[in-house]
């Protein structure tokens, strides 16, 4: 066994265990901050030039176990990783409740103390003493324009990294739970959040959706959706959910977002967005046939009948079996189609989305032509 101290600091814990080995005198330090670990190694043997190696905990392990010196103490490396990667400990031991209150507060977009103070009935000097520890730590920094008043604070990078693990852990749950509602009609989120990534947002809302789901309802090009759900995603305030493929999942909106839009429902350019998207669904001019080849709308006009295989959708359309395979797994992978056993019994049927895609086209005289090209059963 080595002797080994513990130093816990802030929100960094530091580890250092020492052991002599021979001649040689061992030292082995950890260090954790909230979203890494690095470890030390340092052996001093008199006479000789002092051996240092740095890294992860694997790094240092193979480097230590390739030496003569240092292989002998792999285990205290063992033991002082034990203290650092303690599992019994969460990480909302890091925080006092009032620190929590304010990260749970700023979760909901950048501030001024008085929303905070609002949010969680501290006390001014509470709120500004736990905003000014969680800036020392690198999660919280003011976002005001030079000479600009009042303060204003947001999350950093690292502060949303840290607030999304916070969110799996039901203690920091149940303290925003019991935080109020801001004041205001959430002007504070026009900031980060333009026109575009609003309408993404309030689509959201309505159910999960992939990112060429999002970028045909909203007329967006697929490149520009895909940045604007990155930067959601950056935000907290939408992830990936469900898989489809390797390149295709369903984004699905987090509880940050859900209180996202809580707060900006009573706001102007929300409201804009949420008009926005309700004309983009409901103009009769609007055209769906745009976003599907031929090929495709062929397959969708057989499969409006019905269930169907490769083989029935070949002979009725035309088109050779390797072909309509292909368009089938295109739509399938878009969300569009269902199946429904195996091999040439495998049957093909069109799916809750793929339906009020139909519904849409069903109106189109493209689509319409379309389905005059399908022989009849």
């Amino acid at each position: 066994m080595g002797d080994i101290k513990v130093n816990k600091k802030r929100l960094k814990t530091t580890v250092e265990g020492t052991r002599p080995v021979g001649d040689a005198r061992l030292t082995v330090k950890g260090r954790k901050g909230l979203l890494s670990i690095g470890y030390e190694v340092l052996v001093e043997t008199p006479g000789e030039k002092p051996l240092k190696i740095n890294g992860s905990y694997m790094k240092v392990r193979m480097y230590m176990e390739r030496d003569e010196r240092a292989k002998e103490g792999v285990g205290l490396l063992e033991e002082v990783a034990g203290k650092i990667l303690d599992p019994k400990r969460s990480l909302t031991e890091n925080f006092d409740k009032k620190q929590l209150s304010c990260l749970g507060v700023l979760m909901g977009g950048e501030g001024v103390l008085e929303d905070i103070v609002h949010s969680t009935d501290l006390e001014t000097s509470q709120v500004s003493k736990a905003v000014m520890d969680l800036q020392a730590t690198g999660l919280v920094c003011r976002c005001e324009k030079k000479g600009e008043l009042p303060r204003r604070y947001t999350l950093t990078e690292t502060g949303k990294q840290i607030t999304e693990l916070l969110r799996r852990e039901e203690d920091f749950l149940k303290i925003k739970r019991g935080l109020k509602r801001r004041k205001g009609n959430g002007s504070q989120h026009k900031i980060f959040l333009n026109e575009n990534e609003l309408l993404c947002l309030v689509l959201l809302d309505k159910g999960p959706k992939t990112t060429k789901e999002i970028a045909e309802i909203t007329g967006q090009k697929q490149e520009e959706t895909v940045k604007n759900m990155k930067t959601l995603e950056s935000w907290g305030i939408a992830e990936r959910g469900e898989r489809l493929s390797d390149k295709n999942w369903k984004w699905t909106i987090t509880a940050t977002g859900e209180h996202h839009i809580e707060v900006l429902m009573e706001d102007e350019k929300f409201q804009e967005a949420r008009e926005r998207l309700k004309q983009e669904t409901t103009d009769p001019t609007r055209r769906f046939s745009k976003y599907f080849k031929e090929g495709e709308l062929l397959c969708l006009a057989v499969l409006v009948k019905g269930p169907k295989t490769v083989k029935e959708i070949a002979e009725a359309t035309g088109l050779e079996e390797s072909d309509v395979f292909n368009k089938l797994n295109v739509l399938s992978s878009g969300g569009m189609l269902t199946q429904e056993g195996k091999g040439e019994d495998c049957k093909y049927t069109i799916d809750e989305r793929g339906q009020n895609y139909i519904e849409w086209l069903l109106k189109e005289e493209k689509f319409q032509e379309i389905q005059k090209k399908v022989k009849p059963d």
